[in-house]
């Protein structure tokens, strides 16, 4: 499935709820293509999403918890990659590309979480 060119999120999961997102090409929105976190967030999957062309966030997770995977997808052209913030959970096998600013941040006591194998140009 194709979200772009929204002056919001292309995908926004509110706190209190989780989702599997995969296999959706996510472009060229205002805000964060991917956002996601908060109390109930625990079983959040993101993979195998194609996330380019926002003047925000790649894929951003505010309090994302525990059981939260962001696994296998290709982020580029972002003003930032992937961004966790006061975060938990597990980064693995992403390709994150060309970001304006970081193409990965952590920040405020996102310290429980697993970065493996992501590649970065």
């Amino acid at each position: 499935m194709r979200f772009g060119n929204n002056y919001n999120q292309g995908i926004l999961v509110v706190e209190g709820c989780s989702a599997i997102i995969t296999d959706n090409i996510v472009a060229q929105n205002l805000k964060a293509n991917i956002a996601f976190g908060g109390q109930g967030s625990k079983n959040t999957r993101v993979e195998g999403n194609e996330v380019s062309g926002s003047v925000a966030e790649g894929i951003f997770v505010v309090e994302g918890q525990e059981n939260t995977l962001v696994r296998n997808n290709k982020v580029t052209q972002n003003k930032d990659g992937i961004v966790l913030y006061n975060s938990e959970g597990k980064i693995r096998e992403n390709n994150v590309f060309v970001s304006c600013y970081q193409l990965f941040f952590i920040a405020k006591s996102a310290f429980r979480y697993t970065l493996r194998r992501t590649d970065y140009c």
